[in-house]
């Protein structure tokens, strides 16, 4: 059985903002002991005061050393390619066939377009320029499961040092999750994230990517 110390230790672990908070110093021990205490009482089987749980959150701050869960961010270089579509099909023999009797010409003819391919076990996405999805469509006769147009394309560089990181991307993306921007698309490479989103969120993904450049 658990011990009302150990219980409450995990649920500090699992939860972001009581940890940033007992990370920072500001974490109300009364009051989340009071949130608290009925799981606390659900996983120890027993009937729990939330005076013994605030006395366990306490000591917890006291002993143990919180780090963050996110890094702190650097950005080396961002960039924006604007009016792009996202289109995806499912990933079948008759559809990839026809894109690979199709692609190469097409990147030939816009060879400074940009061009993203990604492929599941079910379905492959490209993200491309306006003018080479005018040029595509024309060609294949498959039908979308899914397309958006007016797209854009936020790329992010940064230093390799962050592949050693925990949490990187994860902290990445909570610069758009705190004003609620809607991802499409998320590609990596290396050294490089490309978050693809809808025209409509520019301006605010803009902003707060723009806060962490070096």
């Amino acid at each position: 059985m658990k011990s009302i110390t150990d219980t409450v230790r995990s649920i500090l672990k699992h939860d972001e903002v009581a940890r940033e908070a007992a990370r920072r110093g500001i974490l109300n021990s009364s009051a989340y002991a009071r949130e608290i205490t009925p799981t606390v009482a659900e996983e120890t089987w027993k009937e729990v005061e939330e005076s013994s749980v605030s006395v366990s959150i306490n000591r917890i701050i006291q002993e143990q050393v919180f780090e963050p869960v996110k890094p702190d961010l650097v950005f080396e270089k961002v960039t924006v390619e604007t009016g792009l579509v996202d289109v995806t099909y499912e990933r079948t023999l008759d559809v990839k066939q026809t894109l690979n009797s199709i692609l190469p010409s097409l990147r030939q003819k816009f060879p400074h377009d940009l061009f993203i391919e990604t492929s599941g076990q079910q379905q492959l996405t490209m993200i491309m320029t306006q003018r080479m999805w005018d040029a595509l469509r024309e060609k294949i006769t498959q039908k979308p499961v899914g397309l958006y147009e007016n797209q854009v394309a936020i790329a992010i560089s940064f230093d390799p040092s962050y592949l050693d990181v925990p949490n990187f991307i994860y902290g990445v993306l909570g610069i758009l999750a705190v004003e609620k921007v809607n991802l499409m698309e998320i590609v990596s490479t290396m050294t490089e994230i490309v978050l693809i989103i809808d025209s409509s969120y520019l301006e605010v993904a803009l902003t707060q990517v723009k806060k962490y450049l070096r």
